[in-house]
């Protein structure tokens, strides 16, 4: 890309240079009547809004309609915003906003034909001076724009190449540089001339050409890294599952042997007495505290003289179930 100027003919030129104006009315031999000057104010005048409550409401009617972008569909809040970006460009019309800003990487742009249209409205604008040309073919084309801002400013001379293109790594992308390289060029080249030139005009907005081929930057984690945490969690997971399953495990063993311990209670004369001998036993048969602590209930009916050896008993039978625990 490379930029140069031409001073403008020294003061040969009126500072107040004519103004460029196109026909006012053109008549059709076709049968199709075009709307006169009249008929269009009057139809802006009524849908001019007066309020915020009547520009919130017309931005939700065009938020619903089939007209909308996608980017606008369902949005009426986007449509009000662009409105507004359209208003401080000079696009007063709300479906001209819409359709000619759109939205790229989080940011308002300004399709190429529409950014050449505000500044040719602008009154600085000098229609002479506007130029855009491409020389050469395919790996040696080059696109051209000349542009000028009156009254006394200098021709501004832009250029963008496909050698350009190349170290942007444009040459190939998918898309409207495989399709329309050309055109593509041509865009860069206006969008630096217009943007350079005509500031006060387009307030900072680029063009959406050039930025849609801009890669957004992004914080979102690498697909490498997010498989990795996704596999941590699900390891956590299995853990915390783990311990769950051995939690309700054990506390459906002292459900069952409160069970048991209630039936023995309850019953009116038990098959044969206890003896210290058949409780002890019971206590080394234990492999469980919930079943150490059933054995320990049996041995509360023992005589006084056998509760100190099934004592004796229950706690080597603990420490031994504690130790195969760790």
């Amino acid at each position: 890309m490379t930029a140069d100027t031409q001073t403008a003919e020294a003061v040969q030129q009126n500072l107040q240079e004519p103004d460029f104006h196109a026909p006012a009315e053109a008549s059709s031999d076709n049968g199709v009547e075009l709307a006169t000057n009249e008929v269009r104010n009057q139809f802006m005048k009524a849908m001019t809004p007066r309020n915020f409550d009547d520009v919130w409401r017309m931005s939700d009617m065009i938020a619903q309609s089939d007209l909308a972008p996608k980017d606008y569909k369902g949005k009426p809040g986007n449509v009000m915003i662009a409105w507004q970006t359209g208003v401080e460009l000079g696009i007063t019309s709300p479906l001209q906003a819409i359709q000619n800003i759109a939205v790229i990487n989080g940011r308002p742009t300004i399709w190429g034909d529409m950014m050449l249209a505000i500044c040719r409205a602008a009154p600085a604008w000098s229609e002479a001076d506007f130029k855009e040309w491409i020389e050469g073919e395919g790996a040696h084309a080059v696109a051209h724009c000349t542009v000028r801002r009156r009254p006394n400013g200098n021709v501004a001379h832009y250029t963008f190449s496909m050698k350009d293109a190349q170290d942007a790594s444009l040459v190939g992308k998918q898309g409207p540089w495989q399709q329309y390289p050309k055109r593509m060029m041509q865009m860069r080249a206006r969008a630096f001339a217009l943007r350079d030139t005509f500031t006060p005009e387009l307030k900072g907005i680029r063009m959406a050409e050039e930025e849609r081929d801009i890669t957004p930057e992004t914080n979102a984690p690498s697909e490498s890294a997010s498989s990795g945490g996704q596999q941590q969690r699900a390891r956590t997971a299995s853990r915390v599952g783990s311990k769950l399953a051995q939690r309700r495990q054990k506390t459906q063993q002292r459900q069952q042997a409160q069970e048991v311990y209630e039936a023995q209670q309850e019953s009116e004369a038990p098959a044969q007495p206890l003896n210290c001998a058949q409780v002890c036993e019971q206590i080394k048969q234990a492999t469980t505290m919930a079943e150490l602590n059933e054995a320990a209930d049996l041995a509360q009916q023992l005589p006084e003289d056998d509760k100190g050896v099934a004592r004796d008993a229950y706690e080597v039978r603990r420490s031994e179930i504690r130790q195969a625990a760790q």
